[in-house]
C-alpha cells in the first residue's frame, strides 16, 4: 500500500522541484498547528500531528527515491560516455604529442595529496575532449573517492589561465579514476595547447604516509607520446624516504630519479623521462625511512 502511495504521489509531483515537496510539508505542519490552536481539541491535534508525520515521511521517501533514480541515470550516462570515448580513442590515430609533462604531487602527513599537472602538447587531430586516468595504487574507500576534486583549464600563450572546462569523472572497475575533460571549443590539428590540471585527492598516498612502499610514475598508450616529462613528489615536512627506480636501472640515458629539497625545506624526489616507451611503466618506488 505504501509503495503504491509513493508511486502515485511521485507521478503527481512530476516536474516539481524537490524543494516544493519540502515547502508543502512545512505548509501542512503550519496549517495543522494553527488548526489545533483554533479548535483546541486533543483528538484534532493528534490527528493533525499524525497526518503531518505521514506527509513528512512520504516526502522523505520521495526525495530518497528520486535521488537513487538520478544516481542510477548519472552512472548509466557516465558508463555510456566512457564507452564511446574508448571507441574514439581505440580507432583513431595518436591524440597528442606531449612536448612537456610536468607533474608535482605535494603530500601531507595524513596522505592527502594535491597535484598540479602542466601539459604542453601538440594536437595530432582535432581535439574535442581530453581523457586522463589516474589511480591511488591501493583500494581506497568510497568515502575518500567521493571527495576527490579535479579542475581542468587551458593556459594561454601569455600565461593567463582560461575558465575551467566541464569534466566527467567516473571510477573504473580496476580502481582508476577516469577524467574526461570537455574543451570549450575544438582544438584544430597541429595546434599547440597548454593544459593545467589540479587534483585535490584526499588519502591518495596513505600507504606512503603509513610506512608502506608506494610507486609513482608514467604509463601511456599510443594515444599520447611523451617526449619529456617530470614527476616530482614533495614529501611531508620532516619525512625522508628510501627510493629505487622502477622499469629501468640507473644510470640510464633517458630516465633518472633524483632527490633534493624545495624552497620550503621539504624533501622531494623527481623522476625525469625522455621519450617514454608505449605501454611501459617508468617510475620510482618510495618508502618512508623508519
Amino acid at each position: 500500500m505504501l509503495k503504491g502511495f509513493i508511486f502515485w504521489l511521485d507521478q503527481y509531483l512530476v516536474g516539481e522541484d524537490p524543494s516544493s515537496v519540502v515547502r508543502a510539508a512545512l505548509g501542512l505542519m503550519s496549517f495543522a498547528a494553527l488548526l489545533g490552536v483554533i479548535l483546541g481539541n486533543t483528538a484534532v491535534k493528534l490527528g493533525a500531528l499524525l497526518a503531518v508525520i505521514f506527509v513528512i515521511l512520504s516526502a522523505m521517501l520521495i526525495l530518497i527515491y528520486d535521488r537513487k533514480s538520478l544516481k542510477r541515470q548519472v552512472k548509466s550516462h557516465r558508463g555510456l560516455l566512457t564507452r564511446y570515448c574508448d571507441v574514439l580513442y581505440d580507432e583513431s590515430q595518436p591524440v597528442a604529442l606531449v612536448k612537456e609533462w610536468k607533474q608535482v604531487a605535494t603530500i601531507e602527513s595524513n596522505g592527502d595529496t594535491k597535484e598540479l599537472i602542466t601539459i604542453h602538447a601538440i594536437a595530432m587531430q582535432d581535439l574535442y575532449f581530453l581523457r586522463l586516468r589516474a589511480d591511488p595504487k591501493w583500494d581506497q574507500p568510497e568515502r575518500q573517492r567521493r571527495r576527490v576534486r579535479v579542475d581542468f583549464r587551458s593556459i594561454h600563450v601569455a600565461g593567463s589561465r582560461g575558465p575551467s572546462w566541464q569534466m566527467t569523472p567516473s571510477w573504473l572497475a580496476d580502481g582508476r579514476l577516469e577524467m574526461i575533460a570537455h574543451l570549450h571549443s575544438p582544438v584544430p590539428k597541429r595546434t599547440e595547447i597548454i593544459v593545467e590540471v589540479k587534483r585535490d585527492w584526499p588519502g591518495k598516498c596513505t600507504p606512503l604516509a603509513e610506512g608502506e612502499a608506494d610507486t609513482f610514475g608514467f604509463r601511456f598508450g599510443r594515444m599520447h607520446h611523451i617526449e619529456h616529462g617530470t614527476y616530482t613528489v614533495v614529501l611531508p615536512q620532516g619525512m625522508r624516504v628510501y627510493l629505487e627506480p622502477v622499469g629501468f636501472q640507473q644510470p640510464h640515458p633517458g630516465f633518472s630519479v633524483q632527490h633534493g629539497h624545495n624552497q620550503d625545506g621539504r624533501s622531494e624526489v623527481t623522476l625525469t623521462v625522455i621519450d617514454l616507451p608505449v605501454d611501459t611503466f617508468i617510475g620510482m618506488r618510495l618508502q618512508r625511512e623508519t
